[in-house]
């Protein structure tokens, strides 16, 4: 699949297209992947209790 839309991109295509060629911002490139992942974050601050439990519940017998 090839993707020519800016709009289009993925994290990662989007993270990619903040490097120039021959430099990488390494700040801009870690902020970039910080913002990506908080969202990620979040969601396993709020659902990660009930995640585990459901694992352990289906873990024992009997």
């Amino acid at each position: 699949i090839v993707i020519q839309s800016p709009e289009n991109y993925t994290v990662q295509l989007a993270i990619k297209a903040l490097q120039r060629q021959y430099f990488v911002d390494y700040g801009l490139a870690m902020s970039g992947s910080f913002l990506a992942t908080i969202p990620l974050l979040i969601l396993f601050i709020f659902v990660g209790r009930k995640m585990v439990a459901g694992v352990m519940d289906g873990a024992f017998k009997g």
